[in-house]
C-alpha cells in the first residue's frame, strides 16, 4: 500500500524537500501508520537531482521526493504601504510588484531590460508607453515591451490594485 506523502508549507523564502518511504508494510492498512520518517534532504549545497541523503548514503528502498510549495505572506514583502516586491533571486527567474495606489499615485515614467507584464486587478490606470497614453480598466493585462519607457498612474477614485511581473530573478530599473 502507499503511504501518504508529507508536505509541509513555510511562511518564508525557501522549499523543503522530504524524501519518504512510499511502501507501508502489509500490516498496515490504509498507511494510517507511517513506514518512515521522512528525511529532510540538504538542497542549499547541492541541486535537487544531486541531492544526497544528510547522512551520505542512498536509500535501497523505493523513494519519493516532494518539493513543497514556498508561502511568503505578502506582508512580509511589503516595501511601503503601495507596494510590496518579490525578487525569485535563486529559487524562480521571476519578480513582481503588488501594488495599490490613490488617485493621482503610481510609478514615473522608467525602463527595464525586459518586457514587463502588468495585471490591473481593479481600478483604472493611466498608461504612458513610450509617449503614448492608453486607458486600462480592471480585468486586462499590459504587456509593455523591453526598453520602452512606461509608467502608470491612477485617475479615478478608486483604488488601483496592480501586479506588475518581471521575468527576472531580481527587477533592473532605469528610472527616467
Amino acid at each position: 500500500m502507499l503511504s501518504n506523502r508529507r508536505l509541509r508549507a513555510r511562511g518564508e523564502r525557501g522549499a523543503d524537500v522530504f524524501v519518504r518511504n512510499t511502501f507501508a508494510p502489509p500490516s498496515d492498512p490504509a498507511g494510517a501508520r507511517d513506514a518512515s520518517i521522512a528525511r529532510r534532504l540538504d538542497t542549499r549545497r547541492t541541486p535537487h537531482r544531486h541531492a544526497r541523503w544528510r547522512r551520505g548514503t542512498w536509500p535501497t528502498s523505493a523513494v519519493s521526493l516532494v518539493l513543497v510549495t514556498t508561502v511568503t505572506s505578502i506582508e512580509s514583502l511589503r516595501l511601503s504601504h503601495r507596494a510590496a516586491l518579490f525578487e525569485g533571486r535563486d529559487d524562480i527567474p521571476v519578480s513582481m510588484f503588488i501594488t495599490r495606489y490613490a488617485r493621482g499615485e503610481g510609478p514615473d515614467q522608467h525602463l527595464h531590460p525586459y518586457a514587463e507584464v502588468f495585471v490591473v486587478q481593479t481600478g483604472t490606470a493611466r498608461f504612458t508607453v513610450d509617449g503614448q497614453d492608453i486607458v486600462v480598466d480592471a480585468g486586462n493585462v499590459v504587456v509593455v515591451p523591453q526598453q520602452t519607457p512606461h509608467g502608470f498612474k491612477n485617475p479615478g477614485d478608486e483604488t488601483l490594485r496592480v501586479v506588475s511581473v518581471h521575468p527576472s530573478p531580481t527587477v533592473q530599473q532605469t528610472d527616467l
